[in-house]
Order: structure tokens, then sequence, then C-alpha cells
């Protein structure tokens, strides 16, 4: 056997349900199973910029990279599940799917 081959990781039923839950697969076997996480583990998640400016009372939300995809929230801890939502709606994936960073006038950059 060539030492720099891997053996595959065996999911547990716990992992391979979870999978499954995550692509709204109702019946998943354990060798596809094996392939969407290894595909996961390979591919590397997107980052998508988010800008936010105080409006008022509220939290403007832009994302640049999605011309005309803005949201808004009361509060600044409301800002990240915001854009999260107005991504996934705009480019129909799961909102866990994806890294946000989080710009703002006088804010730190937030990951």
């Amino acid at each position: 056997m060539n030492p720099m081959t891997k053996t595959p990781k065996t999911l547990t039923d716990a992992e391979i349900a979870a999978i499954a839950a995550d692509f709204g697969i109702v019946d998943i076997d354990a060798d596809t199973a094996s392939k969407i996480e290894k595909t996961r583990r390979l591919t590397p998640r997107s980052v998508y910029q988010v800008h936010i400016t105080r409006s008022g009372e509220w939290w403007a939300i832009e994302v640049p990279e999605f011309p005309g995809t803005r949201s808004q929230a009361k509060r600044l801890d409301q800002v990240e599940a915001m854009a999260r939502e107005a991504i996934a709606l705009m480019i129909g994936v799961d909102e866990t799917s994806f890294d946000v960073e989080i710009h703002g006038a006088g804010e730190n950059p937030r990951r």
C-alpha cells in the first residue's frame, strides 16, 4: 500500500444522518455520504463581504458582490443572520454553507 494513500474515514450513523439532513436527502447510503463529505472537505467555503451602515435606528446591510441584495437589522447582533439569509436566498444555498465578513463605518471587520 502506498504510504501517501489515506484510508477513507468511516462515517458514523450520526454523521451520515447530518449529511442527509444538510442536503434534504431522505435515504442515503454510507458510500454516497462519504463522497459528499470528502467533497465538502476539499471544497473551500465562499466568503462574502457584507457592508453595514447605521440608518436611523436600523443597520442597513448591503452585499456588494450581489448588486441589489440588501437587508436591515434592528440590532448589530442580528446583522450576520440577516446578511446570511439575504445571500442564501440570492444564490439558493443553505445559510450555513458560506462565511461572511462584516465591515462597517468605524467598525472592525468581523468574520
